[in-house]
């Protein structure tokens, strides 16, 4: 499970790396600090019509696979970042909804961790 934990914490890391990045570039636009390029001022628009923008969707590579308003996904994110905080604190969940991981389009890692983590309990000791 410590690898699929570890690749998760990752790709958060990585969108959450990007996002911070683009909302320091969008306040210095703003501000007046740097030109606002097209990219920025459509980011800007996105934000303001409650969409998430493009840098941080998953067709860019760095978010998670959402359908949702950028609200309601912001919201998600933190949902999801908290999961993963407990799962550190607390261990390996006893369940959890496949939505939770980055790319629920990867269960086989999951399962192939959860099969091996299985057989070597159950593997009789070379003793």
């Amino acid at each position: 499970m410590n690898t699929v934990l570890v690749q998760e914490c990752e790709k958060y890391n990585s969108l959450i790396a990007v996002m911070l990045r683009d909302i320091k570039q969008l306040k210095e636009g703003q501000n007046g600090f740097i030109v606002m390029n097209e990219d920025l001022e459509i980011m800007a628009d996105r934000i303001l019509l409650n969409l998430v923008p493009f840098n941080w969707t998953e067709e860019k590579g760095v978010g998670f696979l959402s359908s949702k308003p950028l609200f309601f996904w912001v919201n998600d994110l933190n949902a999801r970042i908290k999961f993963f905080k407990q799962w550190i604190a607390q261990g390996t969940p006893k369940c959890y909804y496949e939505w939770i991981l980055f790319s629920p389009g990867f269960p086989h890692r999951h399962q192939t961790e959860l099969e091996q983590k299985d057989s070597d309990a159950h593997r009789p000791s070379d003793d």
